[in-house]
């Protein structure tokens, strides 16, 4: 969270993977209290959005991190754009066939933007300094 609106530099995939424990790992008593103790899910709603930003941004330093541009973070708006159907047609308690259908091809079209970014994130990082900044792995090892 100290870079917590930071796009420029590059990130290890350990900092990537630890965000994301730890996203996970605070987030589950956010939906126990939506699912069991209020029936809504508007504190785990504010949680996600507080973390929006900071996913992203950790998602472009990792890209960053191999070479690529951050823009491929792009793929997260399926995954963003498939939980706004889902929480819009849970809100409204209304699911029609052209719902359905929307939901499923979005649903289809965020497993694949997915599996893209899971491909890239778990991928090793560029050795040495690329155009995005210093290799951050060196930053880690001191100086012999």
């Amino acid at each position: 969270m100290k870079k917590y609106g930071r796009f420029n530099g590059r990130a290890r995939r350990k900092e990537l993977w630890y965000f994301i424990l730890f996203y996970i790992l605070f987030g589950i008593p956010f939906g126990i209290v939506d699912m069991f103790l209020l029936g809504t899910p508007i504190p785990g709603t504010i949680y996600y959005l507080a973390f929006v930003i900071p996913f992203i941004a950790v998602g472009v330093r990792r890209l960053h991190d191999m070479g690529r541009s951050g823009w491929w973070m792009l793929f997260y708006a399926g995954l963003f754009l498939q939980w706004i159907v889902n929480a819009v047609t849970g809100f409204s308690g209304q699911a029609s066939e052209e719902t359905a259908l929307v939901s499923g091809i979005i649903g289809i079209v965020a497993l694949v933007c997915l599996i893209v970014l899971i491909v890239f994130m778990v991928r090793k990082s560029q050795p040495g300094d690329n155009r995005y900044g210093p290799d951050p792995r060196e930053d880690a090892v001191p100086a012999s």
